[in-house]
């Protein structure tokens, strides 16, 4: 294989592993919101606290892989 296959090759494994990683975080994010729309509605005010505070932590680790992810793609050119 010729070495700009190669690089081709492990920048578009970056590129989708990257943006994989985001869908799942903010899909995480979603469904953390959801369950704790239904817990609070349910009553269990304090769970649902917890499932925002965790849906606040995956968007966080989200938007952090997504802003990582672009800077390590933009390095290649």
């Amino acid at each position: 294989m010729s070495r700009e296959f190669e690089v081709f090759q492990r920048q578009a494994l970056k590129t989708i592993s990257i943006y994989v990683m985001v869908v799942i975080l903010g899909g995480l994010s979603i469904a953390t919101i959801v369950e704790g729309l239904r817990t609070q509605l349910g009553g269990n005010t304090p769970y649902a606290t917890i499932l925002y505070f965790a849906s606040l932590a995956s968007l966080a680790s989200c938007v952090y892989v997504y802003t990582k992810g672009r800077q390590i793609l933009s390095s290649y050119g």
